[in-house]
């Protein structure tokens, strides 16, 4: 997980976030309560966070991918 959050650090300084991403984030948030146990919907929304320096928000997406039980997922981290 810690590999994957300092990519994730790393390639936020060369994102611009645009106002789309807020709607984004909002679709993510739909699908997620929808779906809560599909870790890729999650690092999806955490890549969004990570775009506009919400670092704690992604990092709780990351931690809810462990235990979210989407081994596909958990393997990415």
């Amino acid at each position: 997980m810690k590999l994957l959050f300092a990519s994730f650090v790393l390639m936020a300084p060369l994102v611009m976030a645009h106002p789309g991403s807020h709607e984004r984030i909002g679709q993510l948030d739909e699908q997620i309560a929808a779906r809560p146990g599909d870790g890729s919907l999650l690092l999806r929304r955490a890549s969004e966070h990570i775009v506009h320096g919400d670092w704690e928000s992604a990092e709780d997406d990351l931690a809810a991918v462990e235990t979210a039980g989407d081994s596909a997922a958990t393997q990415l981290l």
